[in-house]
């Protein structure tokens, strides 16, 4: 397994690009007539795809991850942070405003943190010795 460094600036890679996409496809398909709410979830689940694939390939490769238990867990952790995300722009009514203020970075930060560690620790679980998973 490579250093969580290393893991955290390939994982920021997947993430950002996975991200990106998710937002261009999601313009793109509202643009072109698709009603917003599908023209989301269907760039959501494109993205999603993306950053799952990006992940298991390149992030945490070195782990012992099967793929069909690491999708489902990373599913898991997908839906989590995307349902963060609403929770707290609720709870702080001054987040949906476009400004970027140290609240809403210092809630991004901490959900795209949490996602990295879970990711790495669940998700795409590391098998410890006599087989036992962490």
């Amino acid at each position: 397994m490579k250093p969580t460094g290393h893991q955290l600036l390939i994982f920021s890679t997947v993430e950002g690009v996975g991200m990106l996409f998710d937002y261009a496809l999601s313009a793109t398909l509202h643009e072109q007539g698709c009603p917003l709410p599908v023209a989301s979830m269907l760039a959501f689940a494109a993205g999603f795809a993306l950053r799952f694939a990006g992940n298991f390939r390149w992030t945490f490769r070195g782990q012992d991850a099967e793929f069909a238990p690491a999708l489902t867990r990373y599913a898991a952790v997908a839906f989590a942070r995307f349902a963060l995300r609403p929770g707290a722009f609720g709870a702080f009514p001054g987040l949906l405003e476009e400004t970027y203020d140290a609240t809403r970075i210092g809630w991004i930060l901490l959900e795209f943190g949490l996602g990295f560690v879970v990711s790495k620790y669940w998700a795409f679980r590391i098998s410890m010795k006599g087989g036992q998973e962490w």
